[in-house]
């Protein structure tokens, strides 16, 4: 969570709150979810992929609701943010590069403790790859939504 301080100093402790709140809120959330979802076990593969799919469909919309609207966001989510601030970069590229390094990050400790990948597989790739693709898709492709939700004003181009 420090790490998105990167370039503000001192920190700002009561945005860090937040994230602290908000964190455990979105967990609650999550596991909420995972509770709706238990009777949910997909028969074939291609089932699978397709929520998975649409997961990450998902995450990335609210993702990019989080970039434009520039509110308290998750710690990981505000981590990117940081980098992109830093560094003048786009949200979705960095993304990306985020999600595969905490995956690969992930697999290192798996291995390391566990001695196989228990938990990281294909599907864990695949969102690392697609979340951050996507979101640079919403944030290209809904340009006049984005101008409108923030000005008030539609343009179309």
């Amino acid at each position: 969570m420090l790490l998105q301080f990167l370039d503000k100093w001192p920190l700002n402790w009561v945005q860090l709150g937040w994230q602290t709140i908000i964190s455990f809120i979105f967990g609650d959330c999550i596991d909420w979810a995972m509770n709706c979802l238990k009777n949910l076990n997909p028969a074939f593969y291609w089932q699978a992929l397709l929520y998975l799919l649409l997961g990450c469909l998902i995450i990335a919309g609210g993702a990019y609701l989080e970039v434009i609207a520039d509110v308290v966001m998750l710690p990981g989510d505000a981590f990117v943010r940081a980098i992109c601030h830093r560094w003048t970069s786009e949200y979705g590229p960095v993304r990306v590069c985020s999600d595969i390094s905490m995956s690969l990050l992930g697999a290192i400790i798996c291995l390391i403790w566990l001695h196989n990948l228990k938990g990281v597989r294909e599907g864990t790739l695949i969102s690392a790859l697609l979340v951050g693709s996507l979101i640079k898709f919403l944030t290209k492709k809904l340009q006049p939504v984005t101008s409108w939700l923030l000005t008030g004003k539609f343009k179309i181009f």
